[in-house]
């Protein structure tokens, strides 16, 4: 009998090779876009604890829904860009339904 392999949140990945490069990418675009000098000032401008941002960027936290807000909220960008550049597939409320109905 095979054991069960316990999953951890770094095992889930959405079909993207390394996840970290491209929340590293976001993190250091949204810096550039508000002209901030690091990631602690980036944590001033977004209103979170220091930490967040070290967890995110090691893998240890994922971008999160909130975070996405956040980021949307603060740089101004569209959450289908930032999702874009973490390779988040977006999913739209016909693409379930095309699923369903074509089984």
């Amino acid at each position: 009998m095979m054991p069960i392999r316990q999953f951890n949140r770094r095992d889930i990945t959405v079909g993207v090779r390394n996840p970290n490069e491209n929340v590293n990418r976001l993190l250091d675009m949204i810096i550039s876009k508000l002209a901030l000098k690091n990631d602690s000032a980036l944590c001033r401008c977004l209103r979170i604890a220091p930490p967040v941002i070290s967890k995110i960027r090691h893998g240890s936290l994922p971008v999160g829904a909130t975070m996405l807000l956040r980021l949307h909220e603060e740089s101004g960008m569209s959450i289908r860009e930032l999702k874009d550049v973490l390779d988040i597939p977006v999913l739209r409320p016909d693409d379930n339904a095309r699923k369903f109905w074509n089984a």
